[in-house]
């Protein structure tokens, strides 16, 4: 069913606020200060959420929407907004979270803008009975795709697709890597002027092509500000083929990695192999794994999913005191972290934000930590 609400304010993962049933009704593809025709797409005891059908009363900030399948498909949070604008809801919204709150408020820190389109290098395309496309929110549906192709792909990647959907019969994932498409395939990734790095497809890679070698740097440019050692010692959790401390290369002595999907730590020990560096890769589950720690690194690179870090490897720090490189994809869960840990003695050193995936709601945070 369709139903009018009026919308009141931003909240987190990129959502308005109405109200319905006397419950909270989160909006997506609605802005505050709207009235809207919503559908109603999920909905429990306590809240529900909504798809915006109808635009009523706009909020004079919308701008024209530049994607026919936009708020259906919910791949994007904020194409009905210019993306200064985007930007600051961002910020603000990260504000929410009291540590951060303080730290934006009081420090300097680092925003890494990103190209507004064309910036994924990579693109899972969803297939259903001749239907090829990206699923609609809160839902198995697929919605077909605009025939201008996603925004958010280069043009070749949207090619590709199309390309492909002539005999496309299942879900595919696709890479853009350096000016070639891949699929289910190697390929060599160039980090630096010295540095080529070997995974597949397979494997999990960031998925802005602008922003990886900025990020990279940014780690790379805090850690030795930090370490101040010619040769690093590196621990790294959830490291996947151990491209964060890759960056690291050229005053890197010896790495220890713990990960939990098999075919990243084989492009991990083949990629350490290749530039002779001591390495010793770990195949465990570290949300089921308790892991012991010693005193014994430079530095400890922690880049989990979203769920961050979980308990078993939190109590872990309760009695180290090595600095902390942390990486996160969600503001929640690495407040979570940052705030166990700081009852540990830890507190932020340095923190920036990195624009991985604009018109969404998602950022990648980065900080260090120290005692």
């Amino acid at each position: 069913m369709i139903y009018s609400v009026k919308t009141f304010k931003w909240v987190q993962n990129g959502f308005s606020l109405a109200y319905y049933n006397n419950k909270p009704l989160f909006v997506h593809g609605a802005l505050p200060e709207e009235v809207v025709d919503v559908e109603i797409v999920k909905e429990n005891s306590q809240h529900a959420f909504a798809i915006a059908q109808n635009i009523i009363e706009p909020n004079p900030i919308r701008k024209t929407i530049d994607c026919s399948i936009f708020p259906l498909c919910g791949g994007c949070n904020f194409r009905h907004l210019d993306y200064q604008e985007e930007v600051r809801i961002k910020i603000e919204l990260l504000k929410e979270f009291k540590e951060l709150k303080y730290y934006l408020e009081n420090r300097p820190f680092d925003y890494y803008f990103s190209p507004e389109y064309a910036y994924r290098n990579q693109v899972r395309i969803h297939y259903d009975k001749n239907k090829v496309g990206f699923y609609k929110l809160y839902s198995n549906q697929i919605i077909p795709l605009s025939i201008e192709g996603c925004k958010n792909l280069s043009q070749e990647l949207n090619q590709a697709i199309l390309n492909k959907t002539k005999n496309l019969k299942k879900d595919r994932k696709l890479f853009y890597i350096d000016g070639n498409i891949k699929e289910n395939q190697e390929f060599a990734l160039k980090l630096n002027s010295s540095v080529e790095w070997e995974l597949s497809t397979e494997c999990f890679l960031q998925t802005n092509r602008f922003l990886i070698r900025e990020w990279l740097s940014f780690i790379r440019e805090n850690v030795l500000n930090i370490v101040q050692k010619n040769h690093i010692n590196t621990l790294e959790l959830f490291c996947g083929t151990g491209i964060i401390s890759a960056s690291l290369m050229d005053h890197l002595d010896s790495i220890e990695g713990y990960e939990s999907n098999k075919v990243a730590l084989k492009y991990a020990k083949k990629n350490y192999n290749k530039y002779y560096k001591k390495n010793k890769f770990f195949f465990k589950d570290l949300y089921i794994h308790q892991l012991e720690l010693e005193n014994r690194f430079d530095i400890v690179i922690i880049n989990p999913p979203r769920k961050g870090m979980g308990k078993h490897l939190m109590k872990a720090f309760m009695n180290i005191d090595m600095p902390i490189l942390y990486s996160s994809c969600n503001p929640a869960t690495f407040h979570r972290d940052i705030q166990k840990l700081k009852e540990y003695g830890y507190k932020i050193n340095q923190l920036a934000i990195f624009d991985f995936f604009p018109r969404t709601f998602h950022l990648e945070i980065v900080a260090t930590l120290i005692k």
